[in-house]
């Protein structure tokens, strides 16, 4: 509309401080180069493998609640399911870290994800702790849905459901600053 002058037309948009610091990270000063980049890849369909993993919070967050009285009742935990082949992610966030309530979590992303169109999720990773309980693998079990794990302490193996946690986290810092 001619508004503003023309200089400032093809200036440059400056980039948000606060989502700059909240994606900052430290890098690795020596890295090695990777020595499987020309191994064949099976090709994968969603709902093929799902990485899940949960990660904890150390500021409990607010349940929404819209009448009555406020509860004392706080998340606390959070389980994060990722598609391997498509990305889907699937958030469900849990009071405690019990298998019972992480095993509602899991119905509710197989809900979720029938709704996009995977009718059947075929096997999980997910790391040790928790998908390590005999509810858990049970569960697997009855639905003929194999599980692998990750090594003890080798997150890089889970490394799909690791860096959506980092996602979020950085999303939820940028947003707080």
């Amino acid at each position: 509309k001619g508004i503003l002058p023309k200089r400032l037309k093809a200036c440059k948009i400056p980039a948000c401080s606060a989502c700059m610091f909240a994606k900052a990270t430290r890098r690795q000063w020596r890295t090695k180069t990777s020595k499987n980049n020309d191994e064949d890849f099976e090709e994968i369909k969603p709902g093929d493998v799902v990485s899940v993993d949960q990660m904890v919070s150390p500021t409990p967050g607010l349940i929404a609640q819209m009448i009555g009285f406020l509860t004392k009742k706080r998340y606390k935990y959070a389980t994060v399911y990722v598609n391997q082949a498509s990305r889907l992610t699937f958030t469900y966030l849990q009071k405690t870290a019990t298998a019972d309530e992480t095993l509602e979590g899991k119905k509710a992303f197989e809900a979720f994800a029938a709704t996009r169109g995977v009718n059947k999720i075929k096997a999980y990773h997910a790391d040790n702790g928790i998908f390590k309980a005999n509810a858990w693998i049970e569960n697997c079990k009855e639905a003929s849905q194999p599980m692998t794990f990750a090594g003890v302490n080798a997150h890089h193996q889970n490394g799909i459901a690791e860096r959506k946690i980092r996602d979020l986290q950085e999303s939820a810092r940028a947003m707080l600053l």
